[in-house]
């Protein structure tokens, strides 16, 4: 994860969802909710580098550099289709990874008990 810009679901309980948007002076920590959890959805994830799988907009990401887009338009991509499905509720900066880890961890706790 050395790219600018680099995103990465911490995890996931229900419709809300914990996001690291990496860059060049941290990390940005997100809380995103979903207009609605939708069937298939994996099971809420945990901490951790080796346990993270890329958030939805990374994956679109992924998908639009396969089909041949540059970075800069799979990201337009994926920020368009995020915008319509996901709302960011939180957003906090952060100068290290250690630091956003310990915070995302405390948010979990507190959104485990949420519908």
């Amino acid at each position: 994860m050395s790219n600018t810009g680099d995103e990465r679901e911490l995890w996931r309980i229900g419709r809300f969802s914990c996001v690291m948007v990496s860059c060049c002076a941290g990390a940005e920590l997100q809380i995103r909710e979903s207009p609605e959890r939708v069937s298939g959805d994996v099971p809420e994830t945990k901490d951790g580098a080796d346990q993270v799988r890329p958030s939805a907009r990374g994956r679109i990401i992924q998908a639009a550099s396969r089909l041949g887009l540059t970075a800069s338009a799979a990201r337009e991509q994926a920020d368009a289709a995020a915008s319509q499905s996901d709302r960011i509720i939180l957003r906090e900066l952060y100068p290290t990874k250690s630091d956003l880890y310990e915070r995302a961890g405390d948010l979990r706790s507190s959104y485990q008990g949420r519908p």
